[in-house]
């Protein structure tokens, strides 16, 4: 199996400036009310910015049972990070949302053991020339160690920025990643400079082993493109 992969950007947030807090009071049909008597469930929404919200919802016995993050509130919009709770305090579902849209979900059962994953990602072609991508549902696509964060820490501690005859720019580097997770067949795209292309071309290839993509429950080579910035 062949693909090339644009990974889709890891949604993280920062609660550090926090706004406010409100809450929400739910009946045991999860229906909002106002009547203390039939208070059951109940939600906090935290204003960190303009448009994110932290949402946590709580069992009747304040036990949690959800923390996601929204891009708004009224109307409700996912966006980031989502994951719940059974109410014996194991996980049970952990999502990401685009826009209301999952584009990665992995549910569990209540022993904790892993009962469906997915996650969707972009994929890049090359058709009569242009370059055309679409989503696919993979199982579980390659990452770099430590995740997105570490990836983007790598590149930043190893760019080189040189100096060259067509200045800064952009190369989008293909590579494989293959079932143990080592790193084959780079090959820079999309730069005139060859200065430019080599660079980038040895910052993949020094990369440490990724944790390799999985598709019906096996490891599976996965071909990846990564975009390098020189400024």
């Amino acid at each position: 199996m062949k693909l090339t992969l644009l990974l889709l950007a890891n949604l993280a947030f920062s609660y550090s400036f926090a706004q406010r807090t409100d809450t929400v009071w739910y009946n045991n049909k999860w229906e909002k009310t106002e009547e203390i008597k039939a208070r059951h469930y109940f939600r906090t929404i935290e204003k960190v910015a303009s448009d994110h919200y932290v949402v946590n919802d709580f069992y009747e016995t304040r036990a949690k049972q959800m923390l996601g993050n929204y891009s708004s509130i009224n109307p409700e919009v996912k966006h980031g990070k989502f994951k719940y709770w059974f109410r014996n305090g194991k996980v049970q579902m952990e999502a990401t949302y685009v826009k209301n849209e999952p584009v990665q979900m992995k549910q569990f059962n209540e022993q904790g053991d892993i009962m469906t994953e997915w996650e969707l990602i972009e994929v890049s072609r090359l058709v009569d020339g242009k370059l055309t991508t679409e989503l696919v549902s993979i199982e579980r696509a390659p990452k770099f160690p430590g995740g997105q964060q570490a990836l983007e820490s790598y590149l930043s501690k190893n760019l080189q920025h040189i100096s060259s005859e067509k200045g800064a720019g952009k190369v989008f580097v293909n590579f494989k990643v293959k079932p143990d997770g080592s790193i084959s067949e780079v090959q820079a795209i999309g730069s005139s400079d060859p200065l430019l292309s080599r660079e980038a071309e040895k910052m993949i290839k020094r990369m440490p082993k990724w944790e390799p993509g999985i598709q019906n429950g096996k490891a599976i080579t996965i071909s990846l493109s990564l975009p390098i910035l020189f400024n």
